[in-house]
């Protein structure tokens, strides 16, 4: 295999056990056990395990890619497109069977006063998600489907952070309460 090869994989099967452990419980050996390569060799690709989050991080926030589409699809209006992004993020929890969350938010309840390397990257993750969701906000109040009461920035802020509690919540009572909760509130009086 390729040494970029390797590393892609390092970081990989280290997505996989960190979001599945934890980032602290998910030692060096675990992580190149699980991609089956010497110990030696993640140290040739990463600084450190902190620099070897950030880029697990990376790569999940890219997984998000075809999802955030649905943020922009031209055929639904700017609130069924919320609606179908959110689902579409409580489907993927559900299929995790409400064991993992969401490791943006794993992370950030994990790390974020421990590292300054993963707290800054967090920093910046959550800045773009909020950014699109934020966009198609405004577009729903420039339509007039979405109330101007309050900053787009500040709606898109609102439904990112209840987000990630609801994803937390998930993982505490191991089912979808609190994504239907989530559901009801946010598209029966915050987005009407």
């Amino acid at each position: 295999m390729a040494k970029a090869g390797l590393r892609d994989k390092l970081i990989e099967m280290g997505l996989e056990t960190v979001h599945k452990n934890g980032f602290g419980a998910t030692g060096v050996q675990v992580i190149v056990d699980a991609a089956d390569v010497p110990k030696g060799s993640f140290y040739n690709y990463f600084d450190s395990k902190e620099a070897f989050g950030v880029e697990v991080l990376n790569l999940y926030f890219k997984g998000f890619g075809p999802r955030l589409q649905l943020l922009t699809d031209p055929s639904k209006s700017p609130v069924q497109r919320l609606k179908a992004y959110f689902e579409s993020l409580g489907k993927t929890l559900g299929q995790w069977e409400y064991e993992k969350g969401c490791l943006i938010g794993n992370l950030s309840a994990e790390l974020s006063s421990k590292n300054e390397l993963i707290r800054e990257r967090l920093a910046e993750v959550y800045e773009g998600w909020t950014s699109r969701i934020e966009a198609c906000v405004r577009e729903g109040q420039e339509q007039g489907e979405i109330s101007r009461e309050l900053k787009a920035s500040v709606i898109a802020s609102y439904l990112l952070n209840a987000w990630e509690g609801v994803a937390l919540r998930t993982k505490v009572d191991k089912d979808k309460t609190a994504i239907t909760q989530f559901m009801a509130v946010t598209f029966k009086t915050v987005l009407r």
